[in-house]
Protein backbone atom coordinates (compact mmCIF):
# COMPACT_ATOMS: atom_id res chain seq x y z
CA UNK A 1 0.00 0.00 0.00
CA UNK A 2 1.31 3.48 -0.92
CA UNK A 3 0.45 6.81 0.66
CA UNK A 4 0.45 9.90 -1.43
CA UNK A 5 1.31 13.24 0.13
CA UNK A 6 0.09 16.37 -1.60
CA UNK A 7 2.18 19.20 -0.21
CA UNK A 8 2.99 22.21 -2.31
CA UNK A 9 6.49 22.58 -3.76
CA UNK A 10 9.12 23.63 -1.19
CA UNK A 11 7.13 22.55 1.87
CA UNK A 12 6.88 19.05 0.41
CA UNK A 13 10.63 18.84 -0.02
CA UNK A 14 11.30 19.90 3.59
CA UNK A 15 8.79 17.37 4.96
CA UNK A 16 10.29 14.49 2.98
CA UNK A 17 13.81 15.33 4.13
CA UNK A 18 12.72 15.40 7.80
CA UNK A 19 10.72 12.17 7.38
CA UNK A 20 13.77 10.42 5.92
CA UNK A 21 16.14 11.68 8.63
CA UNK A 22 13.85 10.75 11.52
CA UNK A 23 13.39 7.14 10.44
CA UNK A 24 16.96 6.38 9.38
CA UNK A 25 18.14 3.33 11.39
CA UNK A 26 21.57 2.08 12.20
CA UNK A 27 22.43 -1.57 11.76
CA UNK A 28 22.74 -2.08 15.53
CA UNK A 29 19.04 -1.34 15.98
CA UNK A 30 19.29 2.22 17.35
CA UNK A 31 17.23 5.00 15.85
CA UNK A 32 18.97 8.24 14.92
CA UNK A 33 17.73 11.70 13.95
CA UNK A 34 20.20 12.71 11.30
CA UNK A 35 23.87 11.80 11.39
CA UNK A 36 25.09 14.25 14.01
CA UNK A 37 22.47 14.24 16.76
CA UNK A 38 23.38 10.82 18.33
CA UNK A 39 21.22 7.86 19.27
CA UNK A 40 17.85 8.35 20.90
CA UNK A 41 16.75 4.67 20.75
CA UNK A 42 17.32 1.55 22.81
CA UNK A 43 19.38 -1.53 22.07
CA UNK A 44 18.00 -5.00 22.78
CA UNK A 45 20.54 -7.82 22.86
CA UNK A 46 20.32 -11.47 23.91
CA UNK A 47 23.76 -12.54 22.69
CA UNK A 48 25.69 -11.97 25.90
CA UNK A 49 27.79 -14.99 26.89
CA UNK A 50 26.28 -17.16 29.62
CA UNK A 51 28.62 -19.81 31.00
CA UNK A 52 26.76 -22.68 32.70
CA UNK A 53 27.83 -25.66 34.81
CA UNK A 54 26.29 -28.29 37.07
CA UNK A 55 27.43 -27.81 40.66
CA UNK A 56 27.11 -30.30 43.52
CA UNK A 57 26.47 -28.35 46.71
CA UNK A 58 28.00 -29.19 50.03
CA UNK A 59 25.78 -31.31 52.25
CA UNK A 60 22.19 -30.17 52.70
CA UNK A 61 20.63 -30.30 56.20
CA UNK A 62 17.81 -32.85 56.23
CA UNK A 63 17.08 -33.18 59.95
CA UNK A 64 13.91 -32.22 61.81
CA UNK A 65 11.77 -31.56 58.74
CA UNK A 66 8.90 -33.76 59.90
CA UNK A 67 9.40 -36.07 56.91
CA UNK A 68 10.89 -39.55 56.58
CA UNK A 69 12.03 -40.21 53.00
CA UNK A 70 12.59 -43.79 51.84
CA UNK A 71 12.95 -45.34 48.38
CA UNK A 72 14.86 -45.02 45.15
CA UNK A 73 14.36 -43.62 41.68
CA UNK A 74 16.10 -44.39 38.41
CA UNK A 75 16.54 -41.24 36.39
CA UNK A 76 17.80 -41.60 32.79
CA UNK A 77 19.57 -38.24 33.14
CA UNK A 78 20.78 -38.39 36.75
CA UNK A 79 21.18 -42.06 37.58
CA UNK A 80 20.09 -44.00 40.66
CA UNK A 81 19.04 -41.94 43.68
CA UNK A 82 18.43 -43.63 47.04
CA UNK A 83 16.83 -42.20 50.15
CA UNK A 84 16.97 -43.74 53.62
CA UNK A 85 15.91 -42.39 56.99
CA UNK A 86 17.53 -42.56 60.46
CA UNK A 87 15.84 -41.94 63.81
CA UNK A 88 15.92 -42.67 67.54
CA UNK A 89 13.10 -44.01 69.71
CA UNK A 90 11.96 -42.82 73.11
CA UNK A 91 10.92 -44.84 76.17
CA UNK A 92 7.19 -45.28 76.84
CA UNK A 93 5.39 -43.20 79.39
CA UNK A 94 4.35 -44.63 82.74
CA UNK A 95 2.64 -47.97 82.14
CA UNK A 96 1.58 -50.93 84.30
CA UNK A 97 1.37 -54.29 82.55
CA UNK A 98 -0.69 -57.03 84.27
CA UNK A 99 1.16 -60.18 85.31
CA UNK A 100 -0.91 -62.36 82.98
CA UNK A 101 -0.32 -60.13 79.96
CA UNK A 102 0.81 -61.83 76.77
CA UNK A 103 2.67 -60.17 73.88
CA UNK A 104 0.71 -60.62 70.66
CA UNK A 105 2.93 -58.79 68.17
CA UNK A 106 5.43 -55.97 67.74
CA UNK A 107 5.15 -53.61 64.81
CA UNK A 108 6.50 -50.34 63.50
CA UNK A 109 3.68 -47.95 62.56
CA UNK A 110 4.25 -45.54 59.66
CA UNK A 111 1.81 -42.95 58.36
CA UNK A 112 2.04 -41.66 54.80
CA UNK A 113 2.77 -37.94 54.59
CA UNK A 114 1.26 -37.54 51.12
CA UNK A 115 4.64 -36.82 49.49
CA UNK A 116 6.05 -39.03 46.76
CA UNK A 117 8.29 -38.66 43.75
CA UNK A 118 8.48 -41.21 40.97
CA UNK A 119 6.35 -44.15 39.84
CA UNK A 120 4.27 -45.52 42.73
CA UNK A 121 2.81 -48.26 40.54
CA UNK A 122 6.08 -50.17 40.86
CA UNK A 123 6.25 -52.39 43.93
CA UNK A 124 8.71 -51.06 46.53
CA UNK A 125 11.26 -53.05 48.56
CA UNK A 126 12.33 -51.67 51.94
CA UNK A 127 14.27 -52.97 54.95
CA UNK A 128 14.55 -51.98 58.61
CA UNK A 129 17.90 -52.19 60.40
CA UNK A 130 18.80 -51.60 64.03
CA UNK A 131 21.59 -49.05 64.47
CA UNK A 132 24.87 -50.19 65.95
CA UNK A 133 26.08 -46.61 66.41
CA UNK A 134 24.44 -43.75 68.27
CA UNK A 135 23.02 -40.82 66.31
CA UNK A 136 25.16 -37.97 67.60
CA UNK A 137 26.69 -34.80 66.22
CA UNK A 138 30.20 -35.24 64.92
CA UNK A 139 32.56 -32.39 65.69
CA UNK A 140 33.99 -30.51 62.72
CA UNK A 141 37.65 -29.60 63.40
CA UNK A 142 38.96 -26.13 62.73
CA UNK A 143 37.43 -22.70 62.28
CA UNK A 144 34.66 -22.23 59.75
CA UNK A 145 35.43 -19.20 57.62
CA UNK A 146 32.39 -16.93 57.08
CA UNK A 147 33.05 -17.28 53.36
CA UNK A 148 32.27 -20.97 53.69
CA UNK A 149 28.89 -20.40 55.36
CA UNK A 150 25.82 -20.47 53.13
CA UNK A 151 22.04 -20.13 53.09
CA UNK A 152 21.69 -23.75 54.18
CA UNK A 153 23.88 -23.42 57.29
CA UNK A 154 21.92 -24.04 60.47
CA UNK A 155 24.41 -24.91 63.19
CA UNK A 156 24.79 -28.47 64.40
CA UNK A 157 22.52 -30.77 62.44
CA UNK A 158 22.47 -33.86 60.21
CA UNK A 159 22.81 -33.80 56.46
CA UNK A 160 21.89 -35.67 53.30
CA UNK A 161 25.28 -37.38 53.44
CA UNK A 162 25.30 -38.13 57.17
CA UNK A 163 25.55 -41.79 58.05
CA UNK A 164 25.56 -44.03 61.13
CA UNK A 165 26.41 -47.73 61.18
CA UNK A 166 23.70 -50.35 61.46
CA UNK A 167 23.51 -54.12 61.78
CA UNK A 168 24.10 -55.83 58.46
CA UNK A 169 21.23 -58.24 59.03
CA UNK A 170 17.89 -56.41 58.80
CA UNK A 171 15.16 -56.78 61.38
CA UNK A 172 12.88 -57.30 58.42
CA UNK A 173 12.69 -56.86 54.65
CA UNK A 174 9.33 -56.26 53.01
CA UNK A 175 7.63 -55.11 49.82
CA UNK A 176 4.74 -52.70 49.48
CA UNK A 177 2.61 -51.14 46.79
CA UNK A 178 2.91 -47.50 47.94
CA UNK A 179 -0.29 -45.54 48.57
CA UNK A 180 1.16 -42.13 49.46
CA UNK A 181 -2.13 -40.26 49.07
CA UNK A 182 -3.98 -42.56 51.46
CA UNK A 183 -4.53 -42.05 55.18
CA UNK A 184 -3.62 -45.68 55.85
CA UNK A 185 -1.10 -46.69 58.49
CA UNK A 186 1.63 -49.03 57.32
CA UNK A 187 2.41 -51.71 59.93
CA UNK A 188 5.79 -53.47 59.73
CA UNK A 189 6.11 -56.69 61.73
CA UNK A 190 9.27 -56.83 63.87
CA UNK A 191 10.75 -60.18 65.10
CA UNK A 192 9.13 -61.37 68.31
CA UNK A 193 12.54 -61.94 69.92
CA UNK A 194 13.15 -58.20 70.05
CA UNK A 195 9.56 -57.59 71.06
CA UNK A 196 9.75 -60.05 73.94
CA UNK A 197 12.91 -58.40 75.25
CA UNK A 198 11.39 -54.90 75.16
CA UNK A 199 8.14 -56.19 76.65
CA UNK A 200 10.06 -57.75 79.52
CA UNK A 201 11.95 -54.50 80.14
CA UNK A 202 8.75 -52.49 80.36
CA UNK A 203 6.89 -55.05 82.48
CA UNK A 204 9.76 -55.23 85.01
CA UNK A 205 10.72 -51.53 84.91
CA UNK A 206 14.24 -52.55 83.88
CA UNK A 207 17.19 -50.16 83.90
CA UNK A 208 17.28 -50.22 80.11
CA UNK A 209 13.99 -48.30 79.96
CA UNK A 210 14.44 -46.17 83.08
CA UNK A 211 15.82 -43.08 81.25
CA UNK A 212 16.28 -41.92 77.66
CA UNK A 213 20.04 -42.20 78.03
CA UNK A 214 19.88 -45.77 79.31
CA UNK A 215 17.52 -46.78 76.54
CA UNK A 216 19.72 -45.20 73.87
CA UNK A 217 22.71 -47.13 75.22
CA UNK A 218 20.74 -50.33 74.65
CA UNK A 219 18.68 -49.43 71.57
CA UNK A 220 20.50 -46.84 69.47
CA UNK A 221 17.83 -46.35 66.86
CA UNK A 222 16.59 -47.54 63.48
CA UNK A 223 17.18 -46.91 59.81
CA UNK A 224 14.78 -47.74 56.99
CA UNK A 225 16.50 -48.38 53.68
CA UNK A 226 15.38 -49.04 50.13
CA UNK A 227 16.20 -52.20 48.25
CA UNK A 228 16.59 -52.66 44.51
CA UNK A 229 12.88 -52.94 43.71
CA UNK A 230 10.82 -49.82 43.19
CA UNK A 231 11.07 -46.51 41.34
CA UNK A 232 9.77 -43.91 43.79
CA UNK A 233 10.73 -42.09 46.97
CA UNK A 234 7.92 -42.09 49.53
CA UNK A 235 7.40 -39.70 52.42
CA UNK A 236 6.18 -40.73 55.87
CA UNK A 237 5.24 -38.55 58.84
CA UNK A 238 7.59 -38.30 61.81
CA UNK A 239 4.87 -39.90 63.98
CA UNK A 240 6.62 -43.25 63.54
CA UNK A 241 6.56 -45.56 66.58
CA UNK A 242 7.48 -49.08 67.60
CA UNK A 243 4.42 -50.64 69.22
CA UNK A 244 4.11 -53.65 71.51
CA UNK A 245 0.58 -55.09 71.23
CA UNK A 246 -0.46 -57.31 74.11
CA UNK A 247 -3.57 -58.85 75.66
CA UNK A 248 -4.65 -59.81 79.17
CA UNK A 249 -7.72 -60.91 81.12
CA UNK A 250 -9.79 -57.98 82.26
CA UNK A 251 -11.54 -57.65 85.61
CA UNK A 252 -14.69 -59.05 84.00
CA UNK A 253 -12.78 -62.07 82.77
CA UNK A 254 -12.94 -61.00 79.15
CA UNK A 255 -9.86 -60.56 76.98
CA UNK A 256 -8.55 -56.99 76.88
CA UNK A 257 -6.05 -55.53 74.42
CA UNK A 258 -3.51 -52.76 74.96
CA UNK A 259 -0.37 -51.30 73.44
CA UNK A 260 2.94 -49.93 74.66
CA UNK A 261 4.56 -47.45 72.27
CA UNK A 262 8.17 -46.38 71.78
CA UNK A 263 7.66 -43.12 69.82
CA UNK A 264 10.20 -41.25 67.73
CA UNK A 265 12.57 -39.41 70.05
CA UNK A 266 14.13 -35.98 69.48
CA UNK A 267 12.76 -34.98 66.09
CA UNK A 268 15.84 -32.86 65.40
CA UNK A 269 17.85 -36.11 65.28
CA UNK A 270 15.68 -37.70 62.60
CA UNK A 271 17.27 -37.15 59.19
CA UNK A 272 17.23 -38.45 55.64
CA UNK A 273 20.29 -39.70 53.80
CA UNK A 274 20.07 -39.10 50.05
CA UNK A 275 22.82 -40.35 47.76
CA UNK A 276 23.13 -41.00 44.04
CA UNK A 277 25.06 -43.17 41.62
CA UNK A 278 25.81 -41.38 38.33
CA UNK A 279 28.06 -44.07 36.87
CA UNK A 280 28.15 -44.28 33.05
CA UNK A 281 26.48 -40.86 32.75
CA UNK A 282 27.92 -37.56 31.55
CA UNK A 283 27.93 -36.41 35.18
CA UNK A 284 29.84 -39.47 36.38
CA UNK A 285 32.88 -37.39 37.37
CA UNK A 286 30.79 -35.23 39.72
CA UNK A 287 31.75 -35.88 43.35
CA UNK A 288 32.46 -34.19 46.68
CA UNK A 289 36.04 -33.55 45.59
CA UNK A 290 35.25 -32.60 42.00
CA UNK A 291 31.93 -30.86 42.41
CA UNK A 292 31.45 -28.92 39.18
CA UNK A 293 31.11 -29.92 35.51
CA UNK A 294 30.75 -27.53 32.60
CA UNK A 295 27.76 -27.84 30.28
CA UNK A 296 30.30 -28.35 27.47
CA UNK A 297 31.23 -31.68 29.07
CA UNK A 298 27.66 -32.70 29.94
CA UNK A 299 26.21 -32.45 26.43
CA UNK A 300 25.18 -28.78 26.60
CA UNK A 301 22.87 -29.52 29.50
CA UNK A 302 22.95 -28.66 33.19
CA UNK A 303 20.83 -29.92 36.06
CA UNK A 304 18.95 -29.01 39.22
CA UNK A 305 18.01 -31.69 41.75
CA UNK A 306 16.69 -31.50 45.29
CA UNK A 307 17.81 -33.85 48.05
CA UNK A 308 21.11 -34.62 46.33
CA UNK A 309 21.96 -30.90 46.03
CA UNK A 310 22.52 -30.25 42.32
CA UNK A 311 22.26 -26.66 41.09
CA UNK A 312 23.14 -24.89 37.84
CA UNK A 313 25.89 -22.30 38.13
CA UNK A 314 25.55 -19.30 35.79
CA UNK A 315 28.30 -16.79 35.02
CA UNK A 316 28.42 -13.84 32.63
CA UNK A 317 31.94 -13.24 31.32
CA UNK A 318 32.21 -9.97 29.48
CA UNK A 319 29.25 -8.35 31.20
CA UNK A 320 31.63 -6.04 33.03
CA UNK A 321 32.61 -4.36 29.77
CA UNK A 322 29.03 -3.29 29.16
CA UNK A 323 28.09 -2.24 32.68
CA UNK A 324 31.37 -0.40 33.34
CA UNK A 325 30.68 1.90 30.37
CA UNK A 326 29.34 5.20 31.81
CA UNK A 327 27.48 5.90 28.56
CA UNK A 328 25.32 2.78 29.02
CA UNK A 329 22.05 2.87 30.96
CA UNK A 330 20.41 -0.48 31.69
CA UNK A 331 16.64 -0.35 31.16
CA UNK A 332 15.76 -4.00 31.67
CA UNK A 333 17.46 -7.37 32.02
CA UNK A 334 15.96 -10.86 31.93
CA UNK A 335 17.52 -14.28 32.35
CA UNK A 336 15.64 -16.77 30.18
CA UNK A 337 16.27 -20.43 30.99
CA UNK A 338 14.84 -23.17 28.80
CA UNK A 339 14.37 -26.88 29.42
CA UNK A 340 14.60 -29.28 26.45
CA UNK A 341 11.43 -30.78 25.04
CA UNK A 342 10.66 -34.08 26.77
CA UNK A 343 12.78 -33.25 29.85
CA UNK A 344 9.64 -33.39 31.99
CA UNK A 345 9.40 -37.15 31.41
CA UNK A 346 9.37 -39.37 33.37
CA UNK A 347 9.61 -36.72 36.09
CA UNK A 348 7.72 -33.43 35.99
CA UNK A 349 9.62 -30.15 36.02
CA UNK A 350 9.52 -28.08 39.24
CA UNK A 351 6.86 -25.40 39.24
CA UNK A 352 9.19 -22.94 40.95
CA UNK A 353 12.91 -22.18 40.84
CA UNK A 354 15.03 -19.48 42.46
CA UNK A 355 18.39 -17.83 41.92
CA UNK A 356 20.94 -17.98 44.71
CA UNK A 357 23.71 -15.41 44.82
CA UNK A 358 27.02 -17.26 45.28
CA UNK A 359 30.46 -15.96 46.22
CA UNK A 360 33.75 -16.78 44.50
CA UNK A 361 33.88 -20.10 46.39
CA UNK A 362 30.50 -21.20 44.96
CA UNK A 363 28.83 -20.89 48.36
CA UNK A 364 25.25 -19.59 48.11
CA UNK A 365 25.13 -16.53 50.35
CA UNK A 366 21.53 -15.41 49.83
CA UNK A 367 18.44 -15.76 47.70
CA UNK A 368 18.67 -13.17 44.95
CA UNK A 369 15.78 -10.72 44.90
CA UNK A 370 15.58 -8.30 42.01
CA UNK A 371 14.88 -5.05 43.87
CA UNK A 372 13.59 -3.39 40.71
CA UNK A 373 10.73 -5.90 40.42
CA UNK A 374 10.76 -7.26 44.00
CA UNK A 375 10.98 -10.79 42.56
CA UNK A 376 12.97 -13.65 44.11
CA UNK A 377 11.55 -16.67 42.26
CA UNK A 378 9.83 -17.59 39.04
CA UNK A 379 7.31 -20.20 37.96
CA UNK A 380 7.44 -22.64 35.09
CA UNK A 381 6.12 -21.59 31.71
CA UNK A 382 5.02 -24.97 30.41
CA UNK A 383 5.34 -25.74 26.71
CA UNK A 384 1.95 -25.75 25.03
CA UNK A 385 2.95 -27.24 21.68
CA UNK A 386 5.12 -30.18 20.74
CA UNK A 387 7.72 -27.97 19.06
CA UNK A 388 8.08 -25.61 22.03
CA UNK A 389 10.22 -25.76 25.14
CA UNK A 390 9.37 -25.02 28.75
CA UNK A 391 11.13 -22.09 30.36
CA UNK A 392 11.79 -20.00 33.45
CA UNK A 393 12.28 -16.22 33.15
CA UNK A 394 13.98 -14.21 35.91
CA UNK A 395 14.11 -10.40 36.11
CA UNK A 396 17.74 -9.48 36.87
CA UNK A 397 17.80 -5.75 36.11
CA UNK A 398 19.33 -4.80 39.47
CA UNK A 399 22.07 -7.43 39.13
CA UNK A 400 23.09 -6.32 35.65
CA UNK A 401 22.83 -2.61 36.49
CA UNK A 402 25.20 -2.97 39.45
CA UNK A 403 27.38 -5.76 38.10
CA UNK A 404 30.51 -3.63 37.68
CA UNK A 405 30.10 -2.11 41.14
CA UNK A 406 29.43 -5.12 43.37
CA UNK A 407 28.72 -8.39 41.53
CA UNK A 408 31.90 -9.11 39.53
CA UNK A 409 33.05 -11.91 41.85
CA UNK A 410 29.63 -13.51 42.16
CA UNK A 411 27.58 -16.00 40.18
CA UNK A 412 24.00 -17.24 40.12
CA UNK A 413 22.99 -20.71 41.25
CA UNK A 414 19.71 -21.90 39.76
CA UNK A 415 18.07 -23.94 42.49
CA UNK A 416 14.91 -25.32 44.00
CA UNK A 417 13.56 -23.05 46.77
CA UNK A 418 15.60 -23.11 49.99
CA UNK A 419 12.58 -24.26 51.99
CA UNK A 420 12.12 -27.43 49.95
CA UNK A 421 15.43 -28.38 48.32
CA UNK A 422 16.38 -30.65 51.24
CA UNK A 423 13.09 -32.57 51.36
CA UNK A 424 12.21 -33.24 47.75
CA UNK A 425 13.74 -35.17 44.87
CA UNK A 426 12.37 -32.81 42.21
CA UNK A 427 14.74 -32.16 39.34
CA UNK A 428 15.05 -30.02 36.23
CA UNK A 429 17.02 -30.54 33.03
CA UNK A 430 18.33 -27.21 31.72
CA UNK A 431 19.84 -26.31 28.35
CA UNK A 432 22.83 -24.06 27.74
CA UNK A 433 23.82 -21.11 25.59
CA UNK A 434 25.11 -23.53 22.94
CA UNK A 435 22.11 -25.85 23.05
CA UNK A 436 20.07 -25.19 19.91
CA UNK A 437 17.00 -26.93 21.34
CA UNK A 438 17.01 -25.34 24.80
CA UNK A 439 18.84 -22.07 25.31
CA UNK A 440 19.97 -19.92 28.20
CA UNK A 441 19.88 -16.22 27.34
CA UNK A 442 20.67 -13.01 29.13
CA UNK A 443 18.43 -10.47 27.41
CA UNK A 444 19.37 -6.86 28.11
CA UNK A 445 17.60 -3.71 26.99
CA UNK A 446 19.83 -0.66 27.33
CA UNK A 447 20.41 2.86 26.11
CA UNK A 448 23.81 4.07 24.95
CA UNK A 449 24.37 7.82 24.84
Amino acid sequence: MFFRFTLPGFKSLIFLCFFSAFFSCKKDGTISIGNDTGSLGVIVSDTFTVSSSTLLLDSLPTAGNGLLLVGNIRDPELGLVKASTFFKLSIPGSVSIPDDAHLDSVRIALNYSGYYYGDTLVRQELSVHQLSEKIAYKAVPGYIDPEEENVFSSGSTYYNRSYFNSNATPLLTFQISPKPRSKDTLFLKIPESLGNTLFSFVRNSATQVSTEEEFENYFKGLTINSGDAGNAVIGFKDTVSLNLYYSYAGSNGLKEKAVVSFPLSDKTSQFNRIVSDRSNLKLSALSDKSNIISSVVSGNKTYVQGGVGLVTKLEFPGLNYLTADPSVAINKAELIIQSPYGADKPFKLPQQLILLLANKNNNPQQVYTDSYSNTSSTTLSQAADIDQVSSYTFPVTEYVSNYAKKYQTTSFLLSLPVASIHQTLERAVIGSMDNSKANIKLKITYTKN
